[in-house]
């Protein structure tokens, strides 16, 4: 079983107990109006018989229950599944070393892979089963070792090393 969701639900946890802690802190602290927001995604833990090596959120900006999970298991397999764990569903026909979500304003997000070749797939949603269709790439032959992952969701660009 995989579950990759520890840390978003500890963190969760030290939101709720932190506050209670700052009960001890002296009168002249800052008020809890000085403090930065925190905003966090948080999803169900998925249970999966798969061996997971990987996991990317595929968000989706119409509505924000709709979006997407990819898992990437040892055998390059790929697989999507909703922000709830439920049926899992394989994506792709390759075998594929790294992948990354894609957020578009407006509409679902798009999921890129990586090939074991080095070569870029891309799968857009269509359908709310979780289905996803290739779609045609069109690059100079570009071969890349792996995806750059950025530290926020990426919008309307993707990178990679070659």
């Amino acid at each position: 079983m995989f579950s990759p969701y520890r840390f978003p639900i500890l963190a969760m946890a030290l939101l709720l107990i932190l506050p209670g802690l700052s009960a001890c802190q002296k009168t002249n602290a800052p008020s809890s109006q000085d403090l930065p927001q925190v905003s966090m995604v948080l999803t169900h833990e998925i249970a999966t018989d798969l061996d997971i090596t990987d996991i990317t959120f595929i968000p989706n900006t119409l509505a924000h229950w709709l979006g997407k999970i990819a898992l990437l298991d040892k055998q390059g397999r790929l697989f999507v599944t909703d922000i709830e764990g439920g049926k899992v569903v394989p994506v792709g026909t390759h075998t594929y070393r790294d992948m990354v979500g894609l957020l578009r304003p407006k509409a679902p997000g798009l999921l890129f892979a990586l090939n074991t070749n080095g070569q870029i797939e891309a799968f857009r949603e269509d359908d709310e089963d979780g289905r996803f269709h290739p779609l045609k790439v069109v690059s100079d032959s570009l071969e890349l070792k792996q995806f750059c992952h950025p530290a926020t969701l990426a919008t309307d660009q993707i990178s990679g090393l070659s």
